[in-house]
């Protein structure tokens, strides 16, 4: 039914939120629109019970977005 799928794809997006904020922390989903995507194609994957496969096919991608939000630690050669 529709309520089912409404209910299925919210529950796709907390699992997705809790997935990626377990990488990388508190998410702005408006302002990082990396994460937004991310979070759009987790869903997508999870409707179709595909997670794992979204794991595999995005790791380049993810792995680029966490290093992105990794503070840069500075050599105490450089300061």
């Amino acid at each position: 039914s529709a309520a089912s799928d409404v209910y299925k794809r919210q529950n796709n997006i907390r699992e997705g939120n809790y997935r990626l904020t377990k990488l990388v922390g508190t998410i702005d989903y408006d302002e990082d629109l990396t994460a937004r995507a991310l979070l759009k194609n987790y869903v997508l994957y999870a409707y179709n019970s595909r997670t794992d496969e979204f794991f595999e096919n995005y790791s380049d991608e993810i792995l680029s977005w966490e290093m992105d939000k990794v503070p840069l630690i500075k050599n105490d050669e450089e300061n």
